[in-house]
Parts: C-alpha cells; structure tokens; sequence
C-alpha cells in the first residue's frame, strides 16, 4: 500500500514539473515578408537549439501582413522586405505601438523567366513597359521570341512587389504608375517560381533566396548602359540595381534577455548571418563558409548553401 501511494506521488510529481515546465515556457511570435520567411524559420530552429526554453512560431503572409499584427499585437516581431510606410507608422502611433526597425540582411530582386526565352536581357524602360502597357504583348518586341507576353506580379500586400513597384516601375513611369489589369497575382516567391517556370511566356521578379536553375535570370540596366544579373555576389558589391534591406520589426527596443532581444542578438550574430547566407541572401559582413560549417556545427546541426 505505501509502495503504491509512493507510485502515484511520484508519479503526480512528474506530471505537475511537467505542467510547470511547459507554463514557463517562453513563447516568441514572428510574422511577415515570404522573402525573410527562410531566414527567420531556419534561424528559429537553430535558435531553439541554443534556447529550448522558448518556443518560436514563423508564418509567412506578406510584409504588410506581419506590420498589421505588429500594430495590433499578435506577433512579437515582423518581418518585412521593405521599410515601413507612413500610413503605418501613424496606424502604429494611433495605437500605442513603437515600432523599431531592424536591418537583418540584404537581398537584390531578379527579374526572371521562362528557360526557354531567348530574350538576353531588359532595361528598366522595358521591364516598365511590360508590367504597366498592356500593348506589350509579344517578346518579339523585346528581342526574345514570337511569343505571348504573360505578365506575373507578386500580389500587393508582399515587401517585393511594393519595393518592385518604387525602384523599377515609379522609377519610370512616376508615382501614379499602376500594373496593367491582366497581370496575375502570385501569394510568395515559390508560388511565382512555379508559374514563371510552368509558363513560356511568363515574366516575374524574386528574391535573389529564391533562384532555379528552373527560370532564367535577365540581366538589367537602369539606364540601357552596363547591364547586370541578380547574385549574391553583385547585391554585396552594390553592382546589382534593385537591391534592398530586409527587416524585422519589433514594439520598442527588445531588452537582451527577454525572447525577442535574444533572437535579435542571434540574427546579428556570426551564427545568424551565416543563417543569410545559407539561405541565399547577402549577409550584413562576410563570413568564409569554412566559418559557416564550424559555427553550424558547433550547435549540432550542417551548413547546408543553397
């Protein structure tokens, strides 16, 4: 009898340390930007590694998605491929929240299409002309083959398309430019590489993180002068035109030890920025990818480059 109410004590025992344990768990929301999507997931499995004892969610849906929670307080840091606009930051200030940017990476956007495409390369006049004039209909007009021009855009709640819009399209067109009504709207990066690759004639941009050898990269020119291709290599040496910052966002200045000071410290960290790389984007300094495998290995897990 006693050995049997030992048992049950013990056992009750384990039962409530594991109910305090999971109640005193932290918890760590992130939302936001498809293009930082791969950057905050993977670096929250590495960051849970180093931190069990907080649990981290990622969702992607779109930069203006993740400021929206941000303003409205269900998520704890959004991720976002383009700065914050005005009417956000008064939305935010309407609602008691501070929001603090933080510059993570870097990241360039490519102008891709079809393999099969034999059109060379395009200056931002024509990759203007293209998504704003539906009298652009064939890329034999743009030295590519006698084919039906398929206009395919990212949809206008994502980072990408907003910072497309400012630094290619209203570069040319001015401020009041708007895409032409048969373009098809796309939900993330993937879902644009799949389109553009399943298309002939189909025209899309990506984050430099997203690129297959299933599309083509084009080569573009602001000026119809020096022309150059979406790398890693051209965004870190400025080279490439349509280059970025990608952000996160948090309420105020996190404090380091609370959840989100702890991640951002992660992201900034050797470890984190190795995290950009391996993922595809351009890293805030350089790191030899012979540091990036040690740095992987040393919280038990592989360096894997895309």
């Amino acid at each position: 009898m006693i050995r049997r109410i030992l048992c049950l004590f013990l056992v009750g025992s384990l039962l409530i340390g594991s109910v305090i344990g999971a109640a005193t768990q932290e918890e760590l929301k992130i939302e936001g930007s498809t293009t930082v999507l791969p950057i905050a997931g993977r670096a929250a499995e590495l960051f849970q590694l180093i931190h069990p004892e907080i649990a981290v969610t990622v969702k992607g849906g779109g930069s203006s998605v993740g400021i929206a929670a941000l303003i409205n307080g269900t998520t704890d840091i959004a991720n976002a491929s383009r700065p914050m606009k005005q009417k956000e930051w008064d939305q935010a200030a309407a609602a008691g929240v501070n929001p603090v940017e933080h510059a993570i990476a870097k990241d360039g956007i490519a102008v891709v299409v079809h393999p099969s495409n034999t059109v060379e390369s395009l200056t931002f006049e024509q990759i203007a002309e293209i998504y704003t004039d539906s009298k652009a209909q064939n890329w034999k007009d743009f030295g590519g083959p006698d084919l039906p021009i398929v206009v395919v855009s990212r949809d206008t709640t994502s980072g990408t398309y907003g910072s497309f819009l400012d630094m290619v399209i209203k570069k040319v067109k001015g401020k009041g430019a708007r895409l032409r009504p048969d373009v098809i709207y796309t939900g993330s990066n993937a879902e644009m590489v799949a389109t553009v690759e399943g298309v002939e004639g189909a025209i899309g941009y990506i984050g430099v993180g997203y690129i297959k050898p299933t599309v083509k990269v084009l080569p573009v020119s602001p000026e119809g002068v020096t022309y150059v291709k979406a790398s890693v290599a051209t965004v870190l040496d400025g080279s490439y035109p349509i280059s970025r910052s990608l952000y996160m966002y948090t309420d105020g200045v996190p404090t380091q030890g609370e959840p989100r000071g702890l991640f951002l410290d992660f992201i900034y960290s050797r470890t984190g920025q190795a995290i950009v790389i391996e993922q595809g984007y351009v890293p805030l300094y350089h790191i030899e990818k012979v540091i990036c495998e040690l740095l992987f290995k040393a919280v038990g897990t592989e360096f894997i480059e895309k």
